[in-house]
């Protein structure tokens, strides 16, 4: 697979640059020659949106990476711990008139049109979100199914209250008709300004806005 990282550069842009820059999104197998979508990282490494099958039936969204001894794996969460899968699908960008980014939510917050990228067991949909990692700052690609974005670190399942959605207006991805407010007080600046997330929303121009219109 053949991966294109954007430097980590440039300033945080409006709505109106995403959707002149952003391609559309797709699914795609992990052997696909694509440019795969940032959903987080660190200062040390980038991380990819994936996805993955579990024997209960469950498709679950997480990260994965292509450098290192432990890149080229799907890292999801099941049953409180991060399980790694070699049979996965990769999130990608396609050259189409449509656009996508990623969209700050607090506790059970997501705007309309996030993208839905899998679904629990249960059947209950699994949305696309990156959570902020408290503790350094770094992002993770995970899920929201209830509340909060689940994710994992370092072998554990963690969640996050604060968190960015991924949004698009591509008609030909599965994303939801409504959106759920945020909790009152939530600052959505807060979120942009910190300094992991700030380094993940440069990684392409217009890859993260404070809030999106109801025509995206």
């Amino acid at each position: 697979m053949r991966l294109i990282n954007r430097t980590l550069a440039g300033v945080l842009v409006a709505l109106a640059s995403t959707l002149a820059n952003a391609g559309g999104l797709e699914w795609v197998a992990k052997d696909t020659r694509a440019t795969a979508v940032v959903g987080g990282g660190s200062d040390a490494l980038t991380l990819h949106v994936c996805r993955a099958s579990l024997a209960s039936g469950a498709v679950v969204p997480g990260k994965f990476w292509t450098s290192g001894d432990r890149g080229g794996e799907c890292r999801i969460a099941d049953g409180g711990v991060e399980v790694a899968s070699a049979n996965f699908e990769v999130l990608a960008e396609r050259a189409v008139e449509a656009a996508y980014t990623w969209v700050p939510g607090h506790a059970t917050s997501f705007p309309l049109r996030s993208v839905i990228g899998g679904r629990s067991a249960a059947g209950d949909r699994l949305l696309v979100c990156a959570a902020v990692h408290a503790a350094d700052g770094s992002v993770h690609p995970g899920y929201i199914q209830d509340d909060n974005c689940t994710y994992t670190r370092d072998g554990a399942q963690l969640i996050a209250a604060d968190y960015l959605v991924l949004a698009t207006n591509d008609a030909t991805v599965t994303t939801t008709d409504a959106a759920q407010a945020a909790a009152e007080g939530f600052d959505p600046a807060a979120i942009l300004a910190g300094q992991g997330v700030a380094a993940f929303c440069a990684t392409r121009e217009g890859a993260c806005v404070a809030s999106l219109p109801t025509s995206f």
